[in-house]
């Protein structure tokens, strides 16, 4: 079962800089053992400069569905 996580937090971690994001999901994932990815159809992959795909993963629901709306400044 995932915390439940407020408006104020996700804000606060939205504006974090990328190291302190990584800390922080490294952390929420050991606490509550769970991740979330996307799903369309199959698992939602990123691509990088090189064409390696990979799976996305957030520490809560909340951040991985604000990532399917509009530019995601924090990915």
């Amino acid at each position: 079962m995932t915390w439940n996580l407020n408006g104020k937090e996700f804000e606060n971690v939205v504006h974090l800089p990328p190291q302190k994001r990584y800390e922080y999901f490294v952390k929420k994932v050991a606490d509550w053992r769970e991740v979330w990815s996307l799903w369309n159809d199959g698992w939602v992959l990123m691509g990088d400069k090189d064409g390696d795909e990979m799976v996305p993963v957030w520490p809560h629901a909340l951040f991985a569905e604000a990532s399917t709306v509009g530019e995601v400044a924090w990915l």
